[in-house]
């Protein structure tokens, strides 16, 4: 690999002992590693011994810690992950770095690392439609230095990224495709997202509880049985809304009904 390449791990300084259960994992199922990572901190000044960390202050959101990363170290890319990012199966470095160097050889912008939908075509990665929904995540990416440059501006938010392409689903009349934009077609880095609203997921609790009996998973909350059972319900619906349609059926039950969501879009 040519190109330089390293790991960002982003996280506010509350979500540690998620950070330490992120490490402990990346650890066991990517020993060979052949990235460094760093972990970029918002809120309180904390370090984890043995890992490079940078401090962005009080007040940094999660993509002024990814981008006070860039202007530091100028790689040419970065694999930026959210401290829930929880791999969870061994990952295979070769094929890995293989598939790395076949996206900065297409001269990548962004990568979503987490497919939407396996698919069993050969290809490893495909380029996202503009009337995609939720293939812009903030989970895991890969991507450009300028593309992080450009995209994040002081102050910006994980949510105000994803809002962004959500609109532009929402808007779009036609099946453009973005230039540049990819999402995996496989699950080589094999994440499990484990957080959400501060609380375990129960489902990825229980897998890591069960797979991984030795790691402490700590004391923190997870999600009602009533939130997760309408996270389900949504899961399934939204593959089935145009996102034309998922914005008025949002707007309806906000509306009405008085149900809150993370989007409008």
């Amino acid at each position: 690999m040519k190109k330089k390449v390293s790991i960002i791990l982003a996280t506010h300084s509350n979500y540690l002992d998620i950070c330490n259960i992120f490490l402990k994992l990346f650890n066991i199922n990517w020993s060979d590693c052949p990235f460094q990572i760093i972990i970029s901190i918002t809120g309180e000044n904390v370090k984890i011994d043995g890992y490079e960390c940078v401090y962005n202050g009080m007040d940094a959101t999660l993509p002024d810690c990814i981008k006070n990363v860039c202007l530091k170290r100028k790689d040419d890319y970065y694999i930026c992950l959210l401290g829930d990012a929880f791999i969870v199966e061994k990952i295979d470095t070769k094929n890995t770095v293989a598939i790395l160097n076949e996206l900065i050889g297409s001269k990548t912008e962004y990568c979503n690392l987490i497919p939407k939908k396996i698919k069993k075509e050969k290809i490893e990665f495909r380029e996202i439609c503009k009337q995609d929904i939720y293939y812009h995540s903030f989970v895991g990416f890969f991507a450009s230095h300028e593309f992080i440059l450009n995209e994040f501006t002081h102050g910006s938010t994980d949510l105000d990224f994803e809002e962004k392409y959500l609109k532009i689903a929402v808007e779009t009349r036609n099946n453009d495709k973005f230039d540049r934009h990819y999402i995996l077609n496989k699950n080589i880095f094999h994440i499990m997202p484990g957080i959400s609203k501060g609380l375990w997921n129960r489902d990825v609790h229980a897998h890591l509880h069960k797979t991984y009996s030795g790691i402490n998973l700590g004391d923190r909350g997870k999600l009602s049985y009533a939130m997760t059972i309408k996270g389900k319900i949504i899961k399934i619906i939204q593959p089935r809304l145009n996102p034309r349609l998922r914005f008025k059926v949002k707007n309806f039950l906000s509306s009405y009904f008085n149900m809150e969501f993370t989007s409008k879009f």
